[in-house]
């Protein structure tokens, strides 16, 4: 009896043990899953090639990215002085400047893109793998489309520039009409004298002071037709 008890006691703590391992088993397969997980990279990884070339590569790419970063910067600033269109606050001086400053820059970014272009290519050419080729072409890609749209818009702020100018020529034109008005307006009108109208003594004003007499010889003309006048009646 006791025999059969320890045998059966053997065979209870063999099936035990089983299910321990079992269970260790299924815990060491979890943990190993997790430390997977977390030993995985948040980003993917860098393509495989030449690692001169491609540290090259993202150095040229990081450096037109930042360049790109600072013209649309510039941009912001520039369409903020653009939009001032005060005749007494134009800062035209600095908007050229900056404007020249600009130009330059896209000119720049846009020469160096090519310039990373052509080592994309040549990484191309280097039998790189296609994950490289696909990363260098969409890089490329990215700098290009984001260049493109900071032209756009250099296009667009020089544009509104070219409106505001003519804003305030309008505006300046008005202003200078109305102060021209304005002066005419205070000045004195000059005395008229109306040519003929009767003077001191009924003599023209025009001629006083040029026939003092005038008057005079006008009475004596008159009185010498009367006296003719009556001489002849009487004589008849």
């Amino acid at each position: 009896m006791s025999a059969w008890r320890a045998a059966g006691n053997a065979r209870d703590r063999a099936n035990e043990f089983q299910q321990l391992a079992k269970r260790l088993e299924q815990t060491s397969q979890g943990q190993a899953s997790a430390q997977n997980e977390a030993a995985a990279p948040l980003l993917p990884p860098m393509p495989k090639g030449n690692p001169a070339e491609r540290s090259e590569f993202a150095r040229r790419a990081t450096r037109i990215g930042m360049g790109i970063h600072q013209v649309a910067g510039k941009l912001q600033k520039l369409s903020q002085l653009a939009r001032r269109t005060s005749m007494f606050d134009d800062p035209t001086e600095e908007i050229n400047e900056l404007t020249v400053v600009v130009k330059q820059d896209i000119q720049t970014l846009n020469g160096a893109i090519g310039d990373l272009q052509s080592l994309a290519t040549s990484l191309k050419e280097g039998h790189s793998n296609k994950q490289s080729q696909d990363h260098s072409s969409t890089v490329v890609d990215s700098l290009r489309t984001r260049l493109k749209d900071a032209t756009m818009q250099f296009k667009d702020v020089l544009t509104q520039r070219t409106h505001s100018l003519k804003d305030q020529e309008g505006r300046r034109q008005i202003f200078s009409t109305h102060k021209a008005q304005g002066a005419g307006g205070e000045r004195a009108l000059p005395k008229l004298t109306v040519p003929g109208a009767p003077g001191a003594g009924g003599v023209p004003s025009f001629l006083q002071g040029a026939v003092p007499d005038v008057e005079q010889g006008m009475r004596w003309t008159t009185t010498s037709s009367k006296a003719s006048m009556l001489a002849t009646l009487s004589t008849r």
